[in-house]
């Protein structure tokens, strides 16, 4: 049996056994709700906050590819994209620093 026919006989072994969908109750419907509503709003605030960081100029650390070539040489195991990662990670948790400030 392939997989639609498969799909076909459950299905209609289903209405033959008068099967439909459930709907749960008003406590679990208002919940559902809520938490769409909680994500959609999420969504949207997300994006828009995207698009501001996209705008803002970034402080590039002095000797980039020194810096990157030194973390790999620690640790080859590491990718250089993820150094980069590291990299500006700790910019972004220097105290007084941030990646987002200065000029590209």
């Amino acid at each position: 049996m392939t997989s639609d026919q498969f799909v076909e006989w459950l299905e209609r072994k289903l209405r033959e056994h008068g099967a439909k969908k459930v709907i749960p109750d008003a406590k679990v419907l208002r919940s559902a709700y809520r938490r769409s509503v909680f994500l959609q709003q999420l969504d949207a605030a997300q994006a828009k906050l995207a698009e501001q960081i996209k705008r803002e100029k970034v402080a590039l650390p002095a000797a980039l590819t020194r810096q990157v070539k030194r973390l790999l040489k620690s640790r080859p195991e590491m990718s250089w994209d993820e150094a980069v990662w590291e990299l500006a990670a700790r910019q972004g948790t220097d105290e007084g620093a941030s990646p987002t400030v200065g000029g590209q």
